[in-house]
């Protein structure tokens, strides 16, 4: 009994490891994402007021 035991408990600690890494990734790519879509819509923003000018 003792060995199965010690056995679920590093299963839980790996399990727990791998779910606390992948969140990191996972509001990494969120950050990246956001960051990628601010700058398109600020480009956006920019040629539109360019084409503001012109006209």
């Amino acid at each position: 009994m003792k060995i199965s035991s010690q056995i679920l408990r590093i299963l839980a600690v790996s399990i727990i490891a791998l779910s606390v890494s992948a969140c990191g990734s996972t509001w990494e790519g969120v950050k990246n994402d956001t960051s990628k879509n601010l700058q398109k819509t600020g480009d956006a923003l920019n040629k539109a007021g360019k084409k503001l000018k012109t006209d």
